[in-house]
Order: structure tokens, then C-alpha cells, then sequence
């Protein structure tokens, strides 16, 4: 159960609109802009992976051509 104030959160309606487990996955955009963090092709591993929306992203960013496995 999600509690109220998050809810009413804007980034909390937005990342369930775009189908985002959570809004966790905007911190994982950000970092990636300003660093590079993925190519296409990669591999990537997300241990402690829940609740999914890193691998989201992570899986968007590597591409169809790329692997993406969490751990929790």
C-alpha cells in the first residue's frame, strides 16, 4: 500500500504514468546523463534490484542488444 503523500507526489504520478515501478528510476536518468553510465550492448547487473524501476531504465538505456539482470 502506498502511503497518501506519496500519492499526491508529482514524481510519483509521473513515474506511474510512464509505467515506472517507482520514481527511484529518475535518480538512474539523471546519473546517466551527467556520467554515461550505459551503451548499447551492455551488461549490467542491479543487486538489490526492488523495487524495479532501476532496471527499467537500465534495460531502456542498453538496448534490445544489451542484458539487464537484478538480484534481490
Amino acid at each position: 500500500m502506498v502511503p497518501k503523500y506519496d500519492r499526491k507526489d508529482i514524481h510519483y504520478r509521473k513515474a506511474k504514468k510512464e509505467g515506472l515501478r517507482s520514481r527511484a528510476g529518475y535518480k538512474l536518468e539523471e546519473l546517466h546523463k551527467r556520467q554515461k553510465l550505459f551503451r548499447p550492448g551492455m551488461r549490467v547487473v542491479d543487486l538489490g534490484c526492488w523495487p524495479g524501476a532501476w532496471l527499467q531504465i537500465a534495460s531502456r538505456l542498453v538496448g534490445p542488444s544489451g542484458r539487464v539482470v537484478g538480484v534481490d
